[in-house]
Formats: structure tokens, C-alpha cells, sequence
């Protein structure tokens, strides 16, 4: 990957970030969006999970008017969810839930804007299960969605789909040493596979985990954004603060960006405190 390319894929991300981080603004200002019904934490999530995939998967209007060509226009209500290939109901992604969790949304141009490429991000994917997306895509966008779902299925309590996921992303890294994603990968498949030993209680193996996803290169989120927390926020709960702050320090090496909150981390975990990561808990 060039230089340009690397550089256009930082700025791409950098303005959806800056997208989602005009959203939790609002919901402080505004105290009725914080209990937010379950369609707008769809659109949140299928947000998130945008930002894994290449730019030229997740430009907001291009998806938005390409759920538009599939005859789902937003005035249009698509009807009730269909059932998934193995008979179990989809999510509700009828106009009238999608219209429902806009009202959250408030008035700005700013929120309006993101309401747009939310909206279409859900479009597109409206009537999949992860596991339909999953056998659906091709070896280079599995190796791109492995990580997310890894992360999800550890999330949502699906703890042997979470490793078998995590260590299948795992098993090909080598293949795609040379892909922008590569760096992510290291992380999220080490990350979920740390907190599953430490909720298993191999603790020993939980840090060693963690610090092989401190080795990671980066990547244009990583050096961006910075790491994701999680596995460092869960040995810390467990007095785990030496290999904690060994990870910090692996992590300055591409995240040039966060060295002065990895500054301020440091200091509040050797004071005995665990940081509020904020947003580095969900990339």
C-alpha cells in the first residue's frame, strides 16, 4: 500500500470518527437519547463495525444509496423482518423501526448527516444474521469480519463462537502480512482470545495475550484511534498492573498519536487507579 493510500484510508476513517464522536455528544446534551431503543443501538453498531472494513466498503452515501437501488427507500416501509436460511427471525428493519430511532437523533445538521449514513449501513444489511454474512463472504472480507465477530460473540456471551472465530483469524494471519488490516487482526484475535483464558481463569495466559497484541504494527485505526482496552481494563481489575503498563509501552511504538494518553494511563494505573479508556473499549 502506498503512502497516498495509507494516508487517504487515515483521513476516511478520521472523519467517521469524528461523525460518531458528534453522536455521544449529543446523547450527553441531551438526556432523553441516553435510554436509546433497540433499533438506534443497531445503527450504532453496524457503525462500528463499518469502521473495520475498507473505505471502499463503507463510504455512508454510497451504502445509503445502494440500500436505495435495493428498492428500500426510506419512505418506503420494507415490511416485517423475513426469516434467515436457518428458519430463525431477523431483526426488525422495517422503515417504521428505522423512522422510530431517528426521532433520537435530534435536529442538527451534524446528527442528520449521520442519521443518513446509520440508516443506510442497516439498510443493506436488513434481513442477514452474522452467521449468513459470515458464510457468505469471500476469504479476504471474512479475514476483515473475523475480528468484529469475534468481539461481538465474547460480547454477547457466545463464548465458543468468540474462540472458534478469534483463532480461525489467527490461523490465516500469515496469508495477509501485507493487508492494511493486518495490524487489527493481531490485536482482536489475541484480545478476545486473552479475555476468554482470563474469564476462564488462565490468568498467566491472559497476559501473555495481551502482550502479544501490543506487538502489533498498527494499522490506519490503530495509529489513529489506538488500541482497544478491553483486555488491558480486564487484567487490571485483577491487580494486573505490571503488564498492563508493558503494554502501554508496546503500544507507543504505532499509536504516535496517543502518547499523551498513554502518558496520563500510566500514571493513574501505577497511582492504583483503572483509566476510563472511553471510546478505546469498543474499537
Amino acid at each position: 500500500m502506498s503512502e497516498d493510500e495509507r494516508t487517504r484510508m487515515r483521513e476516511d476513517f478520521a472523519r467517521r470518527a469524528e461523525g460518531w464522536r458528534l453522536l455521544e455528544e449529543e446523547r450527553r446534551r441531551r438526556p432523553d437519547l441516553v435510554s436509546l431503543p433497540e433499533a438506534m443501538q443497531q445503527l450504532a453498531g453496524s457503525f462500528r463495525y463499518s469502521l473495520t472494513l475498507p473505505p471502499r466498503q463503507t463510504s455512508g452515501f454510497v451504502v445509503f444509496y445502494r440500500a436505495l437501488a435495493r428498492k428500500s427507500p426510506l419512505g418506503t416501509d420494507r415490511g416485517p423482518a423475513r426469516a434467515t436460511s436457518n428458519g430463525t427471525a431477523a431483526p426488525d428493519c422495517s422503515n417504521g423501526t428505522l423512522r422510530r430511532a431517528t426521532r433520537h437523533l435530534g435536529s442538527s445538521t451534524d446528527m442528520r448527516c449521520m442519521a443518513i449514513c446509520l440508516l443506510g449501513a442497516v439498510l443493506l444489511g436488513c434481513g442477514y444474521k452474522s452467521e449468513d454474512k459470515k458464510s457468505a463472504l469471500s476469504p479476504m472480507d471474512r479475514f476483515y469480519a473475523l475480528g468484529d465477530m469475534a468481539k461481538d460473540s465474547f460480547n454477547a456471551g457466545r463464548i465458543e463462537e468468540a474462540r472458534k472465530d478469534a483463532q480461525e483469524l489467527m490461523s490465516v494471519l500469515p496469508r495477509f502480512k501485507d493487508n492494511w488490516n493486518y495490524g487489527n487482526a493481531i490485536q482482536d484475535s489475541n484480545l478476545v482470545l486473552g479475555r476468554i483464558a482470563l474469564r476462564e481463569g488462565r490468568l498467566d495466559e491472559a497476559k501473555r495475550y495481551l502482550i502479544e497484541a501490543g506487538k502489533s504494527p498498527g494499522s490506519p485505526q490503530m495509529d489513529s484511534f489506538g488500541p482497544n482496552m478491553s483486555l488491558a481494563k480486564d487484567l487490571l481489575e485483577k491487580g494486573e498492573r505490571d503488564v498492563v503498563l508493558r503494554y502501554f509501552e508496546l503500544c507507543r511504538k504505532f499509536w504516535e498519536m496517543g502518547h499523551g494518553r498513554l502518558d496520563r494511563w500510566s500514571l493513574e494505573v501505577k497511582s492504583g487507579k483503572i483509566p476510563a479508556f472511553g471510546a478505546n473499549l469498543r474499537y
